[in-house]
């Protein structure tokens, strides 16, 4: 878990309120502290269904050698068969992500992975859908196991795969109903110091296009309460063209 990215959006309950989103559809939580300073990690460890822990590891230099430590942690706690659900500091989950997990039938049936909605705000009521900004589906609700992060050497940089390599060799997959808010970009300052950090730590170009496009002059924005009606409105089976999206993502190719 890096600082909360929505303190300015959300202010000082910023953790109080994301602990008690991730709290909703949680057993455990496990917590990776790599940048924050104010006291984030000591407030932590007092929420009853926490286990934090702090890296040395830099993120900015090292970012999948944080999700690889994180997963060594998560190996710690879980056992075979649990539901994993990777979350981000400032990604919120929506009521219906929520209910699809509380009320339906996911811990029931056989399916070990399931694909989301994610949206980008881009400031407090209004999210971003231009170019690689897009409404899109994510891999990140998944069935536990016990293996490594990867038999590949780590790589360096940012923007690298976040998921253990076995979740991408999963064959089949679900659409849930449901959407991850990301509040990393939703205010302008903060979007300026994240090209400014981002950007000198790229190495593809690629991923510098991707940078710069935060600080675009006039993004296509989109209000977030027009949400319900964007989203897949179905709980069914990964079309083939879905399903070759997602592992895409993963791997990121």
């Amino acid at each position: 878990m890096k600082n909360v990215n929505s303190k300015t959006l959300f202010g000082e309950n910023a953790l109080d309120l994301w602990l008690k989103n991730a709290s909703t559809i949680s057993d455990k939580i496990v917590i990776l502290d790599n940048m924050s300073d104010d006291g984030t990690f000591e407030k932590i460890i007092k929420h009853g269904k926490t286990f934090c822990y702090k890296s040395p590891i830099k993120f900015l230099q090292y970012e999948q050698h944080l999700h690889a430590e994180l997963w060594s942690l998560v190996r710690r706690h879980a056992k075979d068969g649990d539901m994993i659900l990777l979350l981000a500091s400032d990604e919120f989950i929506d009521d219906y992500f929520q209910y699809q997990i509380l009320f339906g039938n996911i811990l029931k049936d056989i399916h070990s992975l399931y694909a989301s909605n994610i949206v980008h705000m881009w400031n407090q009521k209004e999210f971003r859908v231009d170019g690689k900004w897009g409404f899109k589906l994510t891999p990140r609700l998944f069935r536990f196991q016990d293996c490594k992060f990867t038999d590949k050497p780590l790589k360096e940089g940012i923007h690298n795969c976040a998921l253990p390599s076995y979740v991408g060799k999963i064959k089949d997959g679900v659409i849930i109903n449901g959407c991850i808010i990301h509040y990393g970009y939703s205010d302008e300052k903060q979007r300026k110091e994240k090209h400014d950090r981002y950007i000198d730590v790229c190495k593809e170009q690629n991923d510098k296009d991707s940078v710069r496009s935060i600080i675009d002059d006039s993004p296509k924005l989109v209000p977030l309460k027009t949400l319900k009606n964007l989203m897949k409105n179905y709980y069914g089976i990964l079309s083939q063209g879905e399903w070759d999206e997602i592992k895409r993502l993963m791997l990121n190719e």
